[in-house]
């Protein structure tokens, strides 16, 4: 996992309806049954997770999820969420 600069990457468990996340095993379960993430994959849904509140700028959410600033016109955020989405389902 990058550093944490923001401050956004989780800790303890969370539950969204029958979604579950387990950072400090690194598990996302539905309705009780394990789905494989990479780590990318978890580390965006852990940074989303931890701020149903929040409207994240693209920005932000490069530098949570890849420990770096975001390239210009870098599509990695678009793609990362359309794999985990398709995961979820």
């Amino acid at each position: 996992m990058p550093s944490d600069p923001l401050g956004v990457f989780m800790t303890g468990e969370h539950r969204v309806a029958n979604l579950e996340i387990r950072p400090d095993e690194k598990q996302v379960l539905i309705d009780g049954a394990r789905v494989g993430l990479t780590v990318r994959e978890f580390q965006l849904l852990s940074v989303l997770m931890d701020r149903p509140d929040r409207v994240m700028q693209r920005p932000e959410i490069f530098t949570a999820v890849w420990g770096s600033d975001m390239r210009r016109r870098d599509r990695s955020i678009d793609v990362l969420v359309r794999k985990v989405r398709s995961k979820l389902q």
